[in-house]
């Protein structure tokens, strides 16, 4: 079982909710319900990290994935 946060993970520099799981599958999974719940609450943190993921290149959203799995496997 590894865990990864929620800045970890492209979220709010300031968020460490944290998420467990034996893939890193399981944990983008409950980061992504973590952080539709922020913004369903109106969090603009959570709201501005999603934006700026929307705004990223499909090339820099690859090299995040591999960012996300290094630090999965450093985990």
């Amino acid at each position: 079982m590894k865990k990864l946060t929620c800045k970890e993970l492209a979220g709010p520099v300031d968020c460490e909710a944290e998420f467990s799981g034996d893939t890193l599958e399981e944990i983008g999974a409950a980061c992504q319900a973590h952080v539709m719940e922020q913004i369903g609450e109106g969090d603009e943190a959570h709201q501005t990290a999603i934006a700026a993921w929307k705004e990223m290149t499909p090339e820099d959203q690859q090299k995040a994935f591999v960012e996300f799995h290094r630090k999965f496997d450093e985990a």
